[in-house]
């Protein structure tokens, strides 16, 4: 008697069924379910493998501002670290800059101490003789008035006279009342508002050379991070436009894994979770951690899935691979959740 036997095919993984002559029936089943049960397990543990591949992690070192490169000496593939002079920009303009703001403020300084001592000494000496020339001619003053009414009451004397002596005796007194007013604010320097207009003209001063400053100590640019140059985008010689790109950094050991899954498997996937991550010609996996799972769905990449699933919603998920990983970027792998 000849029954229907299902044998494994191993050229092409799959299962043929054919007709066999019929030994011992319970055997001929158990075969039969055992070997539909592994097909349904692998069928299982192969729509767990995920296709991603492998991304660097970069980083962009950009113009802070905009000038001509004067100097650079990074090629691409060097190893830059920390503290490192990765480009110079042309800095004449701000040094100049900062020279006249540093004048200025001397100067402004200078007038404030000015204006905090008063008048000058000599101006103050002439101001002192001016009131003493004053206070002598009143004195004479003084006594042509006390003559000429003398004279007025003897009748030796027009009241003209007498109305004259008087008006002079009263414009010199006027004089020597405004020479005091003036000497008194000599010796006392100059205004209080005066003074804190010239601070405040001061202290903007300050403000002004700080921001100067600052701009020429961004003509040079130095590196902040350890890696490798990927790629040189500006080279010496050539203008730079503020912000614009001029160095792409590959920062070492930080290599990520980027795939993407359907809704149904978010719940299988969690931040720091292990994942085991393979490429062709490996002999082991190698382990990466989840370190980001995309909050908004997408198309899926058609790069990467198959026609089947291109019309899916997706949801993209990075993982960080040991520092030891020898995966290089672009390499496409196997993700086993």
């Amino acid at each position: 008697m000849k029954v229907a036997i299902l044998r494994y095919n191993k050229d092409n993984g799959g299962y043929l069924l054919k007709l066999g002559k019929f030994r011992n029936m319970k055997s001929t089943l158990f075969l039969i379910l055992t070997l539909l049960l592994i097909s349904c397990q692998k069928q299982q543990s192969e729509d767990k493998i995920i296709t991603g591949y492998i991304e660097e992690e970069l980083r962009l070192i950009a113009s802070p501002q905009s000038g001509w490169i004067i100097e650079s000496d990074i090629v691409e593939g060097n190893r830059i670290q920390p503290g490192q002079l990765l480009f110079r920009l042309d800095n004449e303009n701000q040094v100049n800059e900062v020279k006249i703001l540093e004048k200025n403020l001397e100067a402004a300084k200078a007038g404030i101490t000015d204006l905090q001592k008063g008048v000058r000494p000599d101006e103050l000496k002439s101001i002192k003789a001016q009131l003493q020339e004053a206070q002598s001619r009143f004195e004479l003053a003084k006594n042509e008035l006390v003559r000429a009414e003398k004279l007025f009451k003897k009748g030796l004397l027009d009241e003209s006279k007498l109305d004259t002596a008087k008006s002079n005796k009263d414009v010199i007194a006027a004089q020597i009342k405004s020479l005091q007013s003036k000497l008194n604010l000599a010796q006392l320097g100059a205004r209080p508002d005066q003074i804190i207009q010239a601070q405040a003209q001061a202290e903007s001063i300050v403000s002004q050379l700080s921001i100067a400053k600052y701009n020429l100590s961004q003509r040079d640019v130095y590196s902040s991070v350890s890696g490798v140059v990927k790629e040189v985008l500006y080279h010496k010689g050539e203008y730079v436009q503020s912000t614009s790109i001029v160095l792409k950094v590959q920062l070492p050991d930080m290599n990520k894994v980027r795939f993407y899954i359907p809704q149904s498997e978010l719940v299988n996937v969690s931040l720091n979770q292990k994942i085991s991550v393979s490429a062709d010609g490996m002999s082991q996996p190698v382990e990466a951690r989840v370190s980001y799972i995309s909050e908004s769905a997408e198309f899926t990449p058609p790069v990467i899935y198959s026609n089947e699933s291109r019309d899916k919603l997706v949801f993209l998920v990075e993982a960080r691979l040991s520092a030891d990983s020898s995966l290089h970027a672009g390499l496409p792998v196997d993700i086993k959740l």
